[in-house]
């Protein structure tokens, strides 16, 4: 009912009125179908005049995306957020947040940037490195994984020790570069 209201008026007139809807649907959200309606209506609305809130809504859906598919929708949006003001800053700030599933989508959006946007933040690789041991195994896979990128020299070993907990698409992410680096050498 919500999502069809919220369907039918296209609009959130303010942050709390979105608050409040994704409130009603929180025990819904790890449903495909129900993330990704909220993701479209989020694109779709008022709201979308107001970048930081757009921003807010999407990085608090984060832990709720039940499939691959979902996540990379999320992934998107936020990576597209990264280039307006305050995007890499609020992106930082989730590197810290008490949920591994933000720290996560962090470490990728920034973990994926070009080298060229990379060398404008110098202090993005001690960042990302003081997660490398992070407990969640898809964050500490993940930041190892960005800091290759950085220019690290692998450590297919450590990269190894996480395939056992991280989630299959990530695995799938590290195994090929663990291959390409068996071709290597």
């Amino acid at each position: 009912a919500v999502l069809g209201f919220a369907r039918r008026a296209r609009s959130m007139e303010t942050d709390l009125t979105a608050k409040a809807l994704l409130d009603s649907l929180e025990e819904y959200l790890p449903v495909k179908t129900t993330t990704s309606a909220v993701m479209q209506i989020i694109r779709q609305s008022d709201i979308g005049k107001d970048p930081v809130t757009v921003r807010g809504l999407y990085w608090r859906l984060v832990p709720h995306t039940p499939d691959f598919s979902v996540e990379q929708a999320l992934a998107r949006e936020l990576e597209l957020d990264l280039a307006s003001p305050g995007g890499h800053e609020a992106a930082k700030a989730n590197l810290n947040d008490t949920d591994p599933a933000r720290r996560e989508m962090a470490v990728r959006l920034l973990g994926g940037k070009s080298r060229e946007e990379k060398s404008g933040h110098g202090d993005l690789w001690a960042s990302l490195a003081k997660l490398a041991k992070d407990p969640d195994a898809a964050v500490s896979l993940r930041v190892r994984l960005a800091l290759m990128d950085l220019g690290q020299p692998p450590e297919p070993v450590a990269l190894a020790e996480r395939l056992i907990d991280a989630p299959a698409a990530l695995c799938r992410i590290a195994e090929s570069r663990l291959l390409a680096l068996a071709a290597d050498s």
